[in-house]
């Protein structure tokens, strides 16, 4: 009976110690032993039994209980060492969640309660482009830190369903994340947003090129607008107007981009054409009974023609609009000042010049006498 029980015990113990444990099977063993084999079988038995052993207990992926010896590093306990130095595991203690994260060369130097965890995977877009694998239940907010992403600069897109996603997002496993931009496009009736992610282009959103669909973008608070094509690459948020094109013929020929349905044509490059006292007239290249003002808006492309009015004044009208027309004498017909040729100026200009050719030849004439002279006597 005594040797049965020992039996037991012996099988017992020999399931829980650690693999540098070897127990020598306690089949044969009799009470009293009666070989030299079954009392050092025996011997090496208690031995081990009586030796400091710690437990690592391990639950969450797998539950099991591992016996060791004090000092035993955690990746030599068990089937330990294939969670370790993965990505996609950690190894946790059980107090916390999600805990404190071991290391497979940290010492077991008591009783351990440890958590085998499977990370959850998550795609982030660019700029990153990587996979990221966090705790299970971990929100957005983890995320970013983990990976040193500032959220200050994103605007947090899940990539299946286009939805905007708050810090507070709890992640789940395949979650695709694209890191966006806000794009602002205004018009005369308000200001409408878009979503582009980063380093993508403006023809990326379609809902943004369907909007500007028929007109021009430039940069809000830009002085000269210059045209911002869709193909342009989003790198951080950017604020947009939607513009209509003007270009000009005639008198003076200017291309130049006015928000669209908003922008007064007085306030761009057109005013000085625009002004009464300029004696201009600017009109519609299509629909030519139409001039516009100062005070016009457009709300599309279009093509004008400026005339000036100078070119159509008689000499009485001319002289009448003196300040800014010049009659001109030589061709009987009136212009715009600064354009009129001065005969009168260039006459005066040619017998100047012809005076300073004479001066000089006489002066000439006079110093080749008086050295002819000089020498003359001195001979």
């Amino acid at each position: 009976m005594k040797t049965v029980f020992l039996l037991l015990i012996s099988l017992f113990c020999f399931s829980y110690l650690s693999a540098g444990f070897h127990v020598p099977k306690a089949e044969g063993f009799g009470y009293p032993l009666n070989s030299a084999h079954e009392k050092k079988a025996y011997d090496d038995f208690k031995v081990v039994a009586d030796e400091q052993t710690v437990k690592v207990k391990v639950s969450s992926l797998f539950s099991d209980t591992f016996v060791v010896r004090p000092g035993a590093q955690l990746g030599q306990v068990g089937n330990l060492s294939f969670y370790f130095d993965k990505e996609n595991y950690a190894v946790t203690n059980a107090d916390s969640n999600p805990g404190i994260v071991y290391k497979s060369t940290d010492i077991v130097s008591e009783d351990m309660e440890i958590v085998v965890n499977e990370k959850i995977h998550v795609v982030i877009g660019k700029p990153f482009n990587r996979d990221a694998y966090v705790f299970p239940e971990s929100t957005l907010n983890q995320l970013v830190q983990d990976y040193q992403i500032d959220p200050r600069k994103y605007i947090f897109i899940k990539r299946s369903t286009w939805e905007i996603l708050e810090l507070t997002y709890v992640l789940s496993d395949g979650d695709q994340l694209a890191l966006c931009h806000n794009v602002t496009v205004s018009n005369a009736t308000g200001k409408t947003y878009f979503f582009v992610e980063h380093q993508e282009p403006l023809q990326s959103n379609a809902d943004l090129v369907l909007f500007a669909s028929g007109y021009h973008l430039a940069k809000t608070n830009e002085a000269n607008k210059t045209e911002v094509l869709l193909t342009f690459e989003v790198v951080n948020d950017l604020g947009f107007v939607l513009c209509s094109l003007v270009t000009t013929d005639g008198a003076a020929s200017i291309q130049v981009l006015v928000e669209s349905g908003k922008q007064q044509l007085g306030d761009t490059k057109l005013r000085e054409y625009l002004e009464p006292e300029q004696l201009y007239e600017v009109w519609d290249s299509v629909d030519q009974s139409h001039f516009y003002s100062l005070t016009d808006v457009i709300n599309a492309d279009t093509r004008m023609t400026i005339t000036d009015k100078c070119d159509t004044f008689n000499k009485a009208g001319c002289w009448e609009t003196r300040s800014v027309c010049d009659w001109d004498k030589k061709n009987h017909w009136c212009a715009r000042k600064g354009t009129v040729e001065d005969g009168v100026g260039l006459a005066s200009g040619v017998i100047i010049a012809i005076c300073v050719c004479v001066g000089v030849v006489v002066v000439i004439v006079l110093v080749a006498v008086v050295v002819f002279i000089i020498k003359k006597r001195k001979d």
